[in-house]
């Protein structure tokens, strides 16, 4: 036996279905405003997020344009790649990247993008902080262009806008450094290697040096040379000085030979003063001999003796006019003590130059030697100089090269693709939030109200038709 129909006996006639919405008007209304007052209280709790928006251009950079490495700019650049699809596709997946969403976080700060996640370790912090971030990012492309639609929500309207221009500062960064860093880095480990290499070229040619006994090796072979000419020059002086005094020396000699020994330092030819006062004492004793005649007569004591002492004088005298007249005193030689002592000062300036030109010769010995030795060394010496001065060119070069690559990056900053903005990130305006969406709001809670309502209304009129056809059960 087949089931009966479930609207078996309910006509959808307007008399029918205005006779359904009078007997269940209530009962919809009823539904009706308690899905309204369902969506009011959602409209309530739901968090204000505001929205920022940017949109870019994706354009050919100098990394997808070939450039040649030497030559001239008359040299044609050609795109390596034409498909803007895939430049499009791989701008999206930059600003999505792991890195690109971590690095904009780290610079806005965990703590002041999202407080809540604050107290977390940091490492489950900031995985909780990507994940929200990449939800709340919208990166969209618009048909048929290159131009590239991005939106950011979160509930400050000036994080909103922050976060989504650091998000593209970050992805500025990273496509520098994805198509244009490797030069750079190429330069770093080339430079190392280089600065290494010079260090040890400095290294053996100061090790040389010491070994060799210079310092400025370059310069120290025409110093010993000019040193030994002033050597020589001296030497030959000291052996003129030496060969003037050997013959000063063989002419003293020859004085001192013909120079007497003994000179008469002087001769007596007067008579002494012993005779004179004889003489005066005998005057004397003839005037008192000559007074005693007068008083006494010559056989007298005192006649007798003043003659004796007469006597004795004149015997004096005789024996004292032979002995001092004539009598001659000699010394030694004056001039022989000087001619002595220029022999003594000539023959100790002698040894001084004599000790001063064996000084010198070994000096010239010495400086001859050293100079043997850097010339023997020359070959070496040029080689590690040669050495040392290409590590250097090296060098230079490089860094050189590295300061253009850093340029040509920072360059390459603002000429990779994704740098042209078409729409700077705005900042949302706190008066109309992106959600909850008050119109939309009130426009889906009068539509699911409404639908409610009906649903009810049919509903009911199928549950009493159901209960009206013929075989069912009396309520």
């Amino acid at each position: 036996m087949n089931a009966p129909h479930p609207l078996a006996g309910f006509d959808f006639t307007p008399r029918d279905v205005l006779a359904a919405i009078r007997r269940y008007a209530l009962r919809a209304m009823l539904v009706f405003l308690a899905v309204l007052a369902a969506g009011a209280g959602l409209y309530a709790i739901t968090p204000v997020v505001h929205e920022s928006q940017a949109a870019i251009l994706v354009r050919f950079g100098r990394e997808s344009v070939y450039r040649a490495e030497v030559g001239t700019d008359a040299v044609p650049l050609v795109p390596t790649s034409t498909d803007r699809d895939e430049m499009v596709n791989t701008q999206i997946q930059l600003f999505r990247s792991r890195d690109a969403i971590t690095a904009t976080v780290e610079a806005i700060g965990l703590a002041r993008l999202y407080p809540q996640l604050a107290e977390e370790p940091p490492q489950r912090g900031m995985d909780i902080a990507r994940r929200r971030f990449d939800r709340s990012l919208r990166v969209t492309r618009s048909r048929a262009s290159a131009v590239v639609q991005l939106a950011f929500r979160h509930p400050d309207p000036v994080l909103a806008q922050a976060a989504l221009a650091e998000l593209l500062q970050q992805q500025r960064r990273l496509s520098a450094n994805v198509f244009g860093g490797a030069d750079i880095a190429f330069y770093d480990t080339s430079v190392e290697q280089a600065e290494a290499r010079l260090a040890a070229a400095q290294r053996r040619l100061a090790a040389f040096q010491a070994e060799q006994g210079v310092l400025a090796f370059a310069e120290q072979l025409p110093l010993l040379l000019h040193q030994r000419q002033d050597l020589l020059a001296s030497r030959r002086d000291a052996e003129a000085v030496l060969a003037g005094l050997d013959q000063r020396l063989a002419e003293l000699d020859v004085q001192l030979a013909r120079i007497p020994r003994e000179v008469v330092a002087w001769e007596d030819t007067e008579q002494s003063r012993a005779a004179e006062d004889a003489r005066a004492r005998l005057l004397g004793l003839r005037v008192r001999e000559q007074d005693l005649l007068t008083r006494f007569s010559e056989t007298s004591a005192a006649v007798q003796q003043a003659r004796r002492e007469i006597a004795e004088i004149e015997t004096f005298l005789r024996q004292a006019a032979d002995r001092f007249v004539g009598t001659v005193r000699r010394e030694r030689n004056p001039t022989l003590g000087d001619i002595e002592r220029d022999i003594q000062r000539s023959s100790a300036e002698r040894s001084a130059a004599r000790a001063r030109s064996a000084l010198l010769a070994r000096q010239i010995e010495e400086v001859e030697r050293d100079i043997g030795r850097l010339s023997a060394a020359r070959g070496t010496r040029t080689l590690l100089e040669a050495e040392l001065q290409s590590a250097e060119n090296i060098l230079r070069n490089l860094l050189t090269r590295r300061e253009e690559a850093r340029l040509v990056d920072r360059l390459a900053q603002f000429e990779t693709v994704g740098a042209g903005f078409v729409q700077s990130p705005t900042r949302p305006d706190p008066a109309q939030p992106a959600s909850p969406d008050l119109i939309r709001s009130v426009a889906m809670s009068l539509l699911v109200a409404g639908g409610a309502a009906v649903t009810t209304i049919i509903g009911s009129a199928l549950f009493g038709a159901r209960r009206r056809r013929p075989g069912a059960a009396a309520p």
